[in-house]
């Protein structure tokens, strides 16, 4: 990597540029809010002002590394956040000559509801929700980037934790109250080392085509839970069986791929 752009510089982002900032790799953001500009300025050389996905199509020439990181506001916003980026970075890819590596932060959601059993990166996606619909459009529509000699890596994360994100300081917020679904769900936990890791390892063996990258451990998440709540002495949270659990679908998703290309999962 030379010069690196990363397209929504949130959770992921600012850590994939503190990274990067580590290694001496110059790394440039984007942002549509202007009030985030100065404190994006800390992580990244530029900071992009974006006020439609138009806007990325300009600056994709100007860097050899982009990383598409973006979350969306709410769910009204999926199709603007997602997909229609992924056409105006597909279009600019489209016109450009020299060889760019694209590495885009998918969930693994956009498998949906696979009762339990094992999923890898060949099977099926069955989320049916609309936004699983469009993050699943998202995907085609960056890996057609593929066919003008680009090499395009999706990683599909599972559940995100970190620093700001730690598991047992949720569950001391939701002590009181009823968690959806009855808790049978396995957990497809994505740590934020791990992604920074598979980001970078993503970067510099050029990879291309699709990757799961979740930790290996897929218990059921009440068993998940409530160890966790006795490790930290916190009251077990309960459990709503007539909602619908909002973690995508059942199913264990297996990282085995990425490992196979040389990533040490945590």
């Amino acid at each position: 990597m030379t010069k690196v752009l990363i397209i929504g510089c949130g959770y992921v982002g600012k850590a994939v540029a503190n990274f990067l900032n580590s290694k001496n790799i110059p790394v440039s953001v984007t942002t549509r809010n202007e009030k985030n500009a100065k404190d994006l300025s800390q992580y990244a050389k530029e900071v992009h002002l974006i006020k439609s996905p138009e806007d990325i199509t300009s600056l994709i020439p100007l860097y050899d590394t982009i990383i598409f990181s973006v979350a969306a506001e709410n769910r009204s916003c999926y199709k603007e956040a997602y997909f229609d980026n992924a056409v105006a970075i597909v279009k600019a890819l489209k016109n450009e000559s020299n060889t760019k590596q694209l590495i885009y932060t998918s969930t693994t959601s956009v498998y949906g509801d696979y009762n339990g059993e094992w999923v890898n990166e060949d099977d099926a996606l069955l989320g049916e929700t609309e936004q699983a619909k469009i993050l699943i459009n998202t995907e085609e529509e960056l890996m057609q980037a593929t066919s003008f000699g680009h090499n395009v890596c999706i990683l599909r994360l599972g559940q995100i934790i970190g620093p700001g994100r730690e598991v047992e300081k949720r569950l001391e917020r939701m002590s009181n109250h009823l968690l959806p679904g009855d808790g049978t769900n396995c957990i497809n936990l994505s740590p934020l080392g791990d992604i920074v890791a598979g980001i970078y390892l993503a970067s510099k063996k050029h990879l291309s085509g699709t990757f799961n990258l979740c930790s290996d451990l897929h218990i059921p998440r009440k068993q998940y839970y409530d160890e966790i709540c006795e490790k930290f002495r916190i009251p077990k949270v309960k459990w709503d069986p007539s909602q619908t659990s909002i973690h995508g679908g059942n199913k264990k998703v297996s990282c085995q791929k990425i490992k196979n290309a040389g990533l040490s999962l945590n």
